[in-house]
Formats: structure tokens, sequence, C-alpha cells
């Protein structure tokens, strides 16, 4: 989803997304933006390792 900020209260910790395809708005709290940031950190984390366990295998088999 992509999207504007209409609005946003970072004493309260939410705002509000307006959809870029059909102009829905959705509520957003900082809780569920920090839950995906952490989860795409994992993501990365996970892929750079199997990257990694992938060169080391292939020096093993050379």
């Amino acid at each position: 989803m992509y999207g504007v900020v209409t609005k946003y209260y970072r004493d309260k910790g939410y705002g509000y997304i307006q959809d870029d395809l059909d102009g829905t708005i959705y509520f957003l709290h900082k809780k569920n933006l920090m839950m995906n940031i952490l989860k795409k950190v994992i993501e990365y984390i996970l892929k750079v390792l199997k990257q990694i366990e992938k060169g080391i295998m292939q020096q093993f088999y050379l």
C-alpha cells in the first residue's frame, strides 16, 4: 500500500494515511509501524545470512 500521511499526532503516536489508489483513509498507530519496520529488518538479516551460508557452502564444494 502506498499513500500520503494526511494527519499525524506525534504526542499520541497515531495518524491517518490516504491510499493512493482509491483514496481510502486508514488509521495508523506507531506500534504497527514499528512492527512493520522490525519485520523488514529481520527479513533483510535472514537474506544476508542465507547469502553468507551459500558462500560458505560453495567454498567447501569447489
